[in-house]
């Protein structure tokens, strides 16, 4: 069936409230069971028009939310969860920590560190499995890597 972009977009945050919704392909499914035929590169737009972000919930999983509704959680608890299950080392150069993660994971690492909002950083640049940590001055750096690898 034929529907308006904003008829679907309105059906995805519909979706996306009620369902834990991990991946694209979910929401191209759910939108079947409406009668709407979508793909993937379409519904990836929709998410960004409409503000979904993908959030780890409380039990761990990389889910789906909207940004106004993205439940405000301890910035310091999910980076000790994301530490634990996505890091794999943490190296420093100069004024930058070089953070190595499992593909795929880095950006929302990085998101975490910038909500820590630690005056000594002054931000994050994220690859796919890369995190590059700019920080003021190197002696900063050495205590922001010593906080960090404890967390591993």
């Amino acid at each position: 069936m034929k529907v308006s972009k904003k008829r679907r977009q309105e059906l995805i945050k519909k979706i996306i409230h009620e369902k834990r919704i991990s991946n694209q392909f979910q929401i191209v499914e759910e939108l079947k069971k409406y009668g709407i035929k979508a793909v993937q590169p379409t519904i990836a737009r929709d998410l960004k028009e409409i503000g979904a972000v993908k959030i780890m919930d409380e039990s761990g999983h990389y889910v789906y939310r909207l940004l106004d509704e993205t439940p405000v959680i301890d910035p310091w608890k999910e980076l000790k969860r994301n530490f634990k299950s996505f890091v794999e080392s943490i190296d420093r150069a100069g004024n930058l920590i070089v953070i190595k993660t499992i593909p795929g994971t880095a950006s929302g690492i990085a998101r975490v560190i910038d909500r820590l909002d630690i005056d000594e950083i002054v931000g994050t640049l994220a690859g796919d499995d890369t995190i590059f940590v700019a920080v003021r001055d190197p002696e900063s750096c050495e205590k922001i890597v010593e906080k960090l690898s404890s967390i591993l």
